[in-house]
């Protein structure tokens, strides 16, 4: 009698984590088809913009919190408060610019890369080094901005 009830205690733990990895597996076939469907509907360059736009909100909110925690803008009040926050938002905006710039770059890398490949295609090196300079030229502008305005705070 002993043993019938282990056994039925045994089958339970088994049934149940066969409908904890059913669950899971459906909760997996959700997301896969709604994926699909995202795919399908606006096409897949705007779905990777979207999901490019929506990692630089995720990266952009992550500083946000970062720097109020750097600012303590909790502690703060009033018109100091205020400026302090007006100051993170200017920072946030030339962050924003910077992660724009550099999905830019990315981009234009890969079409070149992609130009690369095509055997009928050529590829000016020079032209591509002179773009890289640039784009570091700028993002260390707005690397410095955000800087003088950290600095301008403390």
């Amino acid at each position: 009698m002993i043993k019938i009830e282990q056994n039925t205690t045994l089958f339970a733990s088994i049934e149940q984590k066969i409908s904890g990895k059913n669950n899971q597996f459906s909760e997996i076939l959700a997301k896969v088809e709604q994926f699909k469907k995202d795919l399908e509907e606006p096409g897949p360059l705007r779905l990777a913009f979207k999901l490019n736009m929506d990692k630089i909100k995720e990266k952009i909110e992550e500083k946000r919190a970062e720097l109020a925690e750097i600012f303590e803008v909790a502690k703060l009040s009033g018109d100091e408060k205020a400026r302090t926050i007006a100051s993170i938002e200017e920072m946030l905006e030339a962050y924003k610019k910077q992660l724009l710039e550099q999905m830019q770059a990315a981009k234009e890398l890969e079409d070149e890369k992609q130009a690369q490949k095509s055997p009928s295609s050529k590829v000016d090196v020079m032209r591509a080094f002179a773009f890289l300079d640039t784009k570091n030229a700028t993002q260390n502008k707005a690397q410095n901005k955000q800087d003088e305005l950290l600095k301008s705070l403390l």
